[in-house]
């Protein structure tokens, strides 16, 4: 999904980008979120300083907490009434 795409019913996102990415500059992860706090949608952005694009850092540590964190957030089952 581009972020032109982003709208009133964008799932959460939570994004892990490199600061060194050559692949897909980190102007366009900027975008995703810019669009998604237009629309008032939950939306996380966690820069990995010194790396590039993908990889296990993105998943070693703080970020796999972060991971976690966003996945149990986000696909929890809905409480029954």
């Amino acid at each position: 999904m581009g972020a032109a795409h982003v709208g009133k019913s964008a799932p959460p996102l939570l994004i892990i980008h490199g600061d060194k990415d050559g692949t897909v500059g980190l102007v366009q992860s900027q975008r995703m979120v810019d669009k998604y706090r237009k629309h008032k949608r939950d939306v996380t952005l966690k820069v990995v300083q010194g790396t590039g694009h993908g990889g296990k850092l993105f998943f070693e540590g703080p970020r796999r907490k972060l991971v976690v964190e966003f996945l149990r957030k986000h696909l929890r089952p809905a409480k029954a009434d």
